[in-house]
């Protein structure tokens, strides 16, 4: 039976180093998570014996609350991870991670709430027979929804608009609810702060006091600058309150 020699030896090597080690395995998998999504923050290629690299991530990336690091092409040591995050404040793990060729570590979690990334440090080290390494940074989002904005309507066939703007964030999903009376949706527009447009195919009919389905933007996450919507009242229906939902 062959047995392989590397965590053995990766073992030893970080223990001259600190003492402590995590391994990472091939089969781990961010999917470790419960809820939410992970996305891909930023890779860099490394190719040294002992060296220290950054990957920005950026406010403009979402919010955090774990981070997790995939290593492609060479096995390697993690020595030491360091969190900067938006507001200044870091994080740095107590573990040494121990990488097998195209492998990934353990879900970090990140202290406190959820957290925006402004860049994570570290520093590695090859071990015995590696070389070029791809190291990927991924950060796991639990999707959010905050109300973006709300209209009173009150005509039996009507237009109206509801302006969201820059400064509320980016989005991949909205929301629609209605409150007070019930009617239809007939048609709605979404445009984006780039100005692209979206029109879903569908027709929402509201009950009073109910909720659309989940409208997925296309692409990754948006900023969206309004959203535009033809409404007309059902029979024996009256003034409405429309709240228009984003979810981060």
């Amino acid at each position: 039976m062959r047995i392989s020699l590397v965590p053995v030896l990766a073992l030893a090597l970080v223990a001259g180093f600190t003492g402590t080690a995590t391994l990472a395995h091939a089969d781990a998998s961010p999917t470790a998570a419960s809820q939410g999504r992970w996305e891909q923050l930023g890779e860099r290629t490394v190719d040294a014996k002992v060296d220290h690299d950054t990957i920005a991530v950026g406010r403009e990336d979402g919010v955090f609350d774990a981070i997790q690091i995939k290593v492609e092409g060479s096995a390697m040591v993690m020595l030491d991870i360091k969190v900067v995050f938006g507001n200044g404040e870091t994080f740095e793990p107590k573990t040494r991670l121990v990488f097998d060729k195209n492998s990934a570590s353990r879900v970090i979690d990140l202290p406190g709430n959820k957290r925006t990334i402004k860049r994570v440090e570290f520093r590695y080290v090859d071990l015995p027979g590696g070389g070029r390494a791809r190291v990927s940074l991924m950060g796991h989002e639990i999707p959010s929804w905050e109300q973006l904005g709300e209209r009173t309507v009150d005509a039996k066939l009507d237009r109206d608009v509801i302006t969201v703007g820059r400064g509320d964030g980016l989005f991949t999903a909205l929301q629609i609810k209605v409150e007070g009376s019930a009617m239809v949706m007939l048609d709605i527009k979404v445009v984006f702060g780039n100005g692209e447009t979206f029109e879903p195919k569908t027709r929402l009919v509201f009950d009073k006091n109910s909720a659309s389905r989940v409208i997925d933007l296309p692409g990754n996450k948006r900023t969206i600058k309004r959203v535009e919507f033809r409404y007309v009242d059902l029979p024996g229906g009256g003034k409405a309150h429309v709240v228009l939902m984003g979810r981060g």
